[in-house]
């Protein structure tokens, strides 16, 4: 949670991170995937922001000293009590990635 708490006051609009990602059709934009992921966490949309922190890890892992596989790995813990089918589901795929 404080993955999410962190983020939130440093957020750029929404408008902004989809003008960046979409209609600018940078899609490699690492600040913008980081920034969609953690709004997307904190309005509940967990399987969304999941595939965007797996979207930024697959571009860039080393991205902020390696936040992609940190911050997936404190959204695996944020919801391992209440999305359990959630979680190791993309743990699995997670696994695939790192080997």
């Amino acid at each position: 949670m404080v993955f999410c708490i962190s983020l939130k006051s440093s957020y750029p609009r929404l408008k902004s991170l989809l003008s960046r990602l979409i209609w600018q059709k940078n899609s490699a934009d690492c600040d913008a995937l980081f920034h969609l992921a953690g709004y997307l966490l904190l309005n509940g949309k967990y399987e969304k922001a999941l595939q965007t922190l797996f979207q930024l890890f697959y571009i860039d892992r080393s991205y902020q000293a390696g936040t992609p596989q940190k911050a997936i790995i404190k959204v695996f813990d944020m919801l391992s009590g209440s999305e359990p089918e959630l979680v190791t589901t993309y743990r699995r795929k997670f696994q695939s990635l790192l080997y």
